[in-house]
């Protein structure tokens, strides 16, 4: 089954600004092979993504 993964995880995922530790402990999540994200998710996400990030 799959794991919706909420926008929050994923912004501070990508976020350069984003502190090593967060980043460390999120990491497990994001990459899971289960991880996903719906339609709203990737708005959000890529709503505040700079040209570069998106």
């Amino acid at each position: 089954m799959a794991r919706l993964i909420e926008s929050s995880l994923w912004v501070d995922f990508t976020r350069s600004k984003s502190p090593l530790a967060l980043k460390t402990l999120i990491h497990p999540w994001i990459l899971d092979p289960l991880a996903s994200l719906c339609e709203p998710i990737a708005f959000e996400v890529l709503r505040h993504a700079t040209p570069q990030e998106q």
